[in-house]
């Protein structure tokens, strides 16, 4: 099989599931960029990666491209051993810096960002408390659902300033490591303003910059962040915790449209077929899902979890293809009837 040849483009998520899957170089036959994800790893096991997935698409006669994700500013949970059962109405304190037992502790001190009856979420499940009383640095919270927590867990919040922003230290090293590896992207999280971009161009020499659409704050600035960058991704994961979910759709048409004026090429990414890293099929909203970004106007759809640790990453991308074709199709017919 060879990949058909939509317009839109396929990027996935690589990760050890995937790098260990019999069916590696065919679901590279239909992918058009491999992002890794600097949140977790190492270089060397990046090295690896990128010498393993060059020699395929080498072997096969395939350009694909590499993108960089960098972490940027991501609030992390990093002292828990195995994994932590929370419960509804459980107490529970988080910290920065404070090695001490009970205390949840984080990459980041946000005691200053968070206020009595503040939000935190931990991870993509759901996981929500409420904040109680900020004293010494100290968090104090109660969880709102049940839920667990593991360790490198990201932590959102709903309110950061501008400058809780990127490049970060370990981002500036994760851009000297995509130069030097002659990646195509580097993808910068948590885009509060065009100086963010600014900032990464100086050490990113000629790699694109991808500007990843995760705060409030980006969304009001949209234009000017599209302009000054390559490409824009609508990150929904993050950003369904900044603004209220139910506002993420709108958000994606109004980040959409402004790229349509900047002439700005646009991704869609995050939860587009999270049931497929457990089941081979699709959930009949999925598949929607794919055709309205599409008919939005994405440029291109990514998925994380799906191929890096997911079950299913060849039917993973073999369903981003097949529904990339059907809606370019009947954009096609609409583009010929209008």
């Amino acid at each position: 099989m060879t990949k058909n040849n939509n317009i839109a483009k396929i990027m996935i998520t690589y990760g050890p599931i995937l790098d260990s899957s019999e069916n590696l170089e065919e679901i590279i036959r239909h992918t058009d960029i491999i992002r890794i994800n600097m949140s977790h790893g190492n270089s060397e096991q990046w090295g690896k990666y990128v010498k393993k997935i060059r020699d395929i698409s080498n072997k096969i006669g395939k350009n694909i491209e590499m993108c960089a994700d960098l972490p940027g500013p991501k609030i992390r949970v990093n002292n828990v051993n195995g994994q932590m059962d929370i419960k509804k109405g459980q107490k529970i304190r988080f910290g920065y810096n404070k090695n001490i037992k009970d205390v949840l502790n984080l990459n980041f001190d946000i005691s200053t960002f968070v206020n009595k009856g503040s939000y935190i979420y931990t991870g993509d499940e759901g996981l929500k408390f409420t904040v109680n009383t900020v004293n010494g640095g100290f968090i104090e919270c109660t969880a709102m659902v049940n839920g667990t927590i593991v360790n490198g867990r990201g932590v959102d919040i709903e309110d950061m300033p501008d400058d809780f922003a990127p490049p970060t230290d370990a981002d500036l090293q994760d851009i000297n490591f995509a130069v030097n590896n002659n990646f195509e992207y580097i993808a910068i999280s948590f885009v509060a303003s065009v100086d963010n971009i600014v900032k990464v161009r100086a050490s990113a020499k000629n790699t694109k910059i991808i500007s990843k659409i995760e705060r409030k704050c980006a969304i009001e600035r949209i234009e000017g962040i599209a302009s000054a960058s390559d490409w824009i991704m609508v990150a929904r994961g993050d950003l369904g915790f900044t603004i209220p979910i139910e506002e993420v759709p709108i958000a994606q048409k109004i980040i959409i449209n402004a790229c349509k004026k900047t002439k700005t090429p646009v991704i869609v990414a995050t939860q587009m077929l999270t049931s497929m890293i457990t089941t081979p099929m699709p959930t009949r909203a999925e598949v929607s899902d794919i055709a309205n970004a599409i008919i939005d106007g994405a440029n291109c759809l990514m998925v994380s979890n799906e191929t890096a640790v997911g079950a299913y990453p060849l039917e993973v991308v073999m369903t981003l293809e097949r529904g990339i074709k059907k809606a370019e199709e009947y954009m096609k017919v609409i583009n010929t009837n209008a």
